[in-house]
């Protein structure tokens, strides 16, 4: 009668060496090949998060939170399209930012002509003259025929002439004439603020006064 045990080394040595071989075997790769398409298909409620990436249009109604920096591009430009009647207010930052004003007053004598510097600019800036106010002063029976004001900006020197009011005689009888008004004149750095006067005779003495009032804005 023969025994079994002579079978069963040479199976359990098959099973073994099988079983080795499978667990030394490298897995099976199942990825998607890299030109096939991958469809990820999430409902409404569980959206899947993106990032924008380059240059995205944005259409319908942006809002901005939590007051953030905006910066533009050098050159870039922005245009508020208000109306008439719902016009964006502005302030002009130089009006009296720097407030000038100046006076200067002159004696006549011998002569019916005279000229009057009454500002110099200071450097770097440039003079706006918003209001100007002249005085003439003559013996009795004299008139001033022509008062004016010289200035020069970046096109060149001009004089402003002036209607002359004449006044009630001062209480010594001389005659007045005077010249109040609001206008908008410019004189550049560096450049002279002077009036002209002339009366109608240079027999005895005239006085004459001017003062301007503005301000400055950097040139």
């Amino acid at each position: 009668m023969s025994t079994p045990k002579n079978y069963l080394l040479p199976a359990s040595g098959f099973a073994i060496l099988g079983i080795a071989l499978f667990l030394a075997s490298p897995p099976v790769s199942h990825a998607v090949p890299t030109d096939k398409d991958v469809r990820v298909i999430n409902s409404t409620l569980e959206p899947v998060p993106t990032a924008a990436q380059g240059t995205t249009t944005i259409s319908g109604n942006v809002s901005v939170t939590n007051t953030p920096t905006v910066n533009f591009a050098p050159g870039a430009s922005v245009t508020v399209a208000n109306t008439a009647a719902n016009a964006i207010p502005v302030v002009n930052i130089n009006d009296a930012g720097q407030p000038f004003q100046a006076s200067a007053g002159m004696v006549q004598s011998g002569t019916n002509v005279s000229t009057l510097t009454v500002a110099t600019v200071p450097a770097g800036k440039r003079l706006v003259i918003e209001w100007v106010s002249m005085t003439a002063q003559v013996p009795p029976g004299q008139h001033a025929e022509i008062m004016e004001i010289t200035t020069s900006s970046g096109s060149g020197g001009a004089s402003h002439a002036f209607v002359i009011h004449q006044q009630p005689n001062a209480v010594v009888g001389d005659a007045l004439f005077r010249v109040n008004q609001s206008l908008r004149l410019y004189a550049n750095a560096g450049t002279q603020v002077s009036a002209l006067f002339r009366r109608n005779t240079g027999a005895g003495t005239a006085n004459f006064h001017l003062s301007i009032s503005g301000y400055l804005v950097n040139q």
